[in-house]
């Protein structure tokens, strides 16, 4: 099952939408923890509440874990360039009509 995964995350390196980043390495170890833990109870169905709680929280990582491999990175969230700075328009007083200045 690990080999499975890690060639998955090795893999999805290669496209260009994807970023590996710590936060997604941070999660799979997460979810990795849990079905150790999981597996060292015994990995029962879960229909009680203890392997229950192992499914959900393996499941939220497993989600989290797909997520932050999308999500952009905080200084490349804009893709549009700075707008340049021009003389402002709004330092000159307004003219009523009728009125010369």
């Amino acid at each position: 099952m690990f080999l499975v995964e890690f060639a998955t995350l090795s893999f999805l390196t290669f496209a260009p939408m994807v970023r590996l980043t710590r936060a997604t390495v941070f999660c799979f170890a997460l979810m990795l923890t849990v079905f150790a833990a999981w597996a060292l109870a015994g990995f029962a169905f879960p229909a009680t509440p203890g392997p229950f709680a192992f499914n959900v929280v393996s499941k939220i990582l497993a989600f989290a874990t797909a997520l932050t491999l999308f999500l952009p990175s905080r200084g490349e969230a804009s893709t549009s360039p700075p707008a340049a700075v021009s003389e402002p328009v709004a330092s000159q007083p307004a003219q009523l009509p009728g009125r010369v200045a």
